[in-house]
């Protein structure tokens, strides 16, 4: 082993003398003639054939750093071949590693990459079937004192390794774009055999991972649906490749929020938000990893609906007014209003107090001034920001535009409800105008979530393109979505 070892140490000396030499006669010349350009660039005053002269001194710098570049590496494979013959053949417990290395005149830096090299060559093949048994560990561990490496160095080249592992494994599952429930099952079998942390697996793979995850969560959600099956699959996938809950939700943050956007306004289309849906909402809201401060706007349509959806069913407000109350009258609504009506020859608008009790409905004006009692009222009509009353006489009839559209409409259905006067059905409210869920999924997708007006994502609501009031169906031609802002501009022409 001496005298091969010996002869590998000349050989390599004498190859680089070789290379040494000619590196010195071909910089040598290339220092002299930039030295030349440099000076006669200075005699001459010319810039150009002194910045030649630098270019010169450059590219002699740069070859020198790539030549010892390449003498280092060539060495430290020389260093490399030699340690696994001496291991070879003297074995384990004979290898010296001062003795291996005397006379190649390796720095310690050189010395070092080559034991550490060495000993993630040994690690690999020890790793190869997914575990190191006991045995093989403590061949290690001698071989770790052999190669007089420090237990830090070497556990940070078996994490290293372990991890590079695990992204051949995952990049291999996850090359059709889809991971199985049999795959996510190896996958966390590997990972256990491997002893790696969450944090670990997912660092080893994070970029695939991530990119994996993702198409998976947008595959899903493209039916505006995220079942508990596929909520299931999504956190096997988690499980199995490492992936942190709150890692997961940052990274599907953007279309997680569209999907909450999306299914609180298809349950809030109806004026109506049921336990059983607030309970979905919530469970959605938890899986998705949202914060409040996500949610906050939704949150607040979801509470409007719900109040709203309490008074139509009777649990109506009670308030102090101005107006004055009959005996037994109670006062549900106030608000500044605007009064529009027809007559023969033009359309006419007074500017005044609005007033709903639970007997009648009062505007008062310095120009109009009308007292209707609540069963004359035939039938509400809402539009954006107004509310259109038809009654069984002229007088009251019209336009009643108010802040609060959709308040004013709630209490009215209520207070002509509990008059028995009028059948609920022949009130064209709201929840008469009921688009299926498919029409909103359909129009959802079609105008991209967001207004088609302004591309706002906030406050969306599905609004008639030709009023419901007008004959307008519940067809997905007929819907579009707008935000609260330009619904209430569109108010109930036809656009």
């Amino acid at each position: 082993m001496q005298s091969t070892t010996r002869t590998e140490q000349t050989e390599v000396h004498v190859f680089g003398l070789a290379i040494a030499t000619e590196k010195l006669i071909v910089g040598g010349g290339i220092v002299i003639i930039g030295a030349v350009l440099i000076f006669a660039g200075a005699l001459l005053h010319n810039l150009l054939v002194a910045l030649a002269g630098a270019g010169a001194l450059g590219i002699v710098a740069w070859r020198g750093m790539v030549w010892r570049q390449r003498q280092r590496d060539s060495l430290r494979e020389n260093l490399q071949a030699t340690i696994r013959h001496d291991l070879k053949k003297r074995g384990l417990a004979s290898f010296s590693l001062p003795e291996c290395l005397h006379g190649f005149g390796a720095n310690a830096k050189v010395a070092r990459e080559a034991a550490e090299s060495v000993y993630e060559e040994f690690y690999r093949k020890a790793l190869a079937d997914l575990r190191i048994t006991s045995k093989e560990q403590a061949i290690l561990d001698a071989l770790r004192g052999k190669l007089e490496m420090d237990e830090v160095t070497t556990n940070k080249i078996a994490t290293r390794i372990r991890q590079a592992r695990f992204h051949t494994e995952v990049s291999s599952r996850l090359a059709d774009g889809v991971l199985t429930a049999g795959e996510a099952s190896d996958l966390r079998r590997i990972r256990a055999a491997l002893g790696l942390t969450e944090a670990q697996a997912l660092d080893s793979t994070r970029s695939q991972i991530v990119d994996a995850y993702r198409a998976l969560f947008r595959q899903f959600i493209s039916d505006g649906i995220l079942s508990d099956e596929e909520m299931a699959q999504l956190q096997e996938f988690r499980e199995a490749t490492g992936m942190d809950p709150a890692e997961a939700a940052k990274i599907t943050k953007d279309d997680a929020l569209g999907l909450y956007r999306r299914t609180v306004t298809i349950v809030c289309q109806d004026g109506e938000v049921t336990e059983r849906e607030l309970r979905q909402l919530e469970r959605l809201e938890s899986v998705l990893g949202l914060e409040p401060r996500d949610t906050a706007p939704l949150q607040e349509q979801i509470a409007k609906v719900r109040r709203l959806a309490a008074i139509r069913a009777g649990k109506l407000p009670s308030i102090r007014t101005q107006a004055l109350l009959r005996s037994s009258e109670i006062a549900h609504y106030a608000s500044a209003c605007v009064h529009e009506w027809e007559t023969a020859t033009q359309t006419k608008t007074a500017e005044g107090k609005l007033f709903v009790t639970n007997q009648r409905l009062i505007f008062q004006s310095d120009l109009k001034s009308l007292d209707v009692r609540i069963p004359r009222i035939l039938n509400v009509i809402r539009y954006t920001n107004a509310v259109a009353l038809e009654m069984t006489t002229m007088k009251g009839q019209g336009r009643y535009f108010v802040k609060d559209a959709e308040l004013l409409e709630a209490i009215l259905d209520a207070v002509i409800r509990y008059s028995n006067r009028v059948r609920s059905e022949g009130l064209d409210s709201s929840r008469s105008r009921h688009i299926p869920d498919p029409v909103k999924i359909e129009v959802w997708h079609r105008d991209g979530g967001r207004c088609v007006r302004c591309s706002a994502a906030e406050y969306l609501e599905y609004d008639h393109i030709i009023p419901h009031s007008r004959g307008g169906s519940n067809s997905a031609q007929n819907v579009q979505l707008l935000c609260r802002k330009c619904n209430l501009a569109k108010g109930a022409e036809i656009v």
